[in-house]
């Protein structure tokens, strides 16, 4: 009889994992960036039945990635209510949900409330941005910031200097890459131009000694000592992106010396590096 009884568990127990980690149609869009069709998928499925928390979650990271703010923060604070399962990134998202919707007096309020199960650097971090909020003298008035004339209507963005300009990453259609959805830009890519007397960008054009990718390719710095380029690019394999058994495309960090030796410094299907 107890052998019966232990070959039904055994046989019972491996249906319960397949049932606990089966994907549904709306995990699939949201593993996919289609974060529109991911909404009204889980609002479909939650129609029948609750979602579970990991669920809620990602409809929770859908609307913050459309804009949803209100509907982003009531999800955010349903599953930090109720589980542990929230990670840090998906707090601060909750946090940055709540102040795109109220006065940042609540938000205040709510990480008074919590302080003494978060990080005093995160309390830190959070009143060096209240005071940069409330216009305190942080910078010099000498310091004037303004815009440059090769800056295109995508984003350009992580400069870094090398040799006599800047190398940056952009979405420009320059180079004309696929189409990035979550974005609707093209895939990053790194450029450079030289810097004339006026602190201006002139010249500015595909950086060519780091190999072309139909995908990411971003964030340069080049290390003099090192004579080593350091960059993120998308995950492949044989030419195409490469995923985790999540669906997941990431970023890993690569190097690239002057000789031409690339390697990867980080690289992991799940986890994506940035800045390097």
């Amino acid at each position: 009889m107890k052998f019966n009884v232990i070959v039904s568990i055994l046989l019972i127990l491996p249906a319960l994992l397949v049932g606990q980690n089966k994907r549904s149609k709306a995990d699939d869009l949201f593993f996919g960036y289609r974060y529109q069709q991911a909404i009204a998928e889980y609002n479909k499925e939650r129609d029948k039945g609750p979602l579970t928390n990991y669920q809620l979650l990602n409809l929770a990271d859908s609307y913050f990635n459309t804009g949803k703010f209100e509907n982003a923060s009531k999800l955010y604070l349903e599953v930090n209510k109720n589980d542990t399962i929230m990670s840090v990134h998906r707090f601060n998202k909750m946090l940055q949900s709540l102040s795109k919707i109220s006065e940042k007096d609540r938000v205040k309020t709510f990480l008074r409330s919590k302080a003494a199960s978060l990080s005093p650097e995160l309390l830190e971090n959070a009143e060096f941005n209240y005071s940069l909020l409330d216009g305190a003298n942080t910078f010099d008035d000498t310091i004037i910031i303004t815009n440059l004339g090769s800056n295109s209507p995508q984003g350009d963005f992580s400069p870094a200097f090398y040799k006599n300009g800047l190398l940056f990453s952009s979405s420009r259609i320059q180079n004309s890459k696929t189409v990035y959805e979550p974005s609707g830009e093209p895939y990053l890519d790194i450029y450079f131009g030289a810097l004339n007397a006026n602190s201006d960008l002139v010249n500015v054009e595909n950086f060519d000694k780091i190999p072309d990718s139909e995908y990411h390719k971003a964030t340069p710095y080049y290390s003099d000592e090192l004579s080593t380029f350091f960059y993120i690019l998308s995950n492949t394999e044989d030419g195409e992106l490469a995923y985790d058994e999540n669906g997941k495309n990431s970023l890993a960090i690569g190097t690239l010396t002057n000789g031409g030796q690339f390697r990867f410094l980080l690289k992991d299907l799940s986890t994506s590096f940035y800045y390097p």
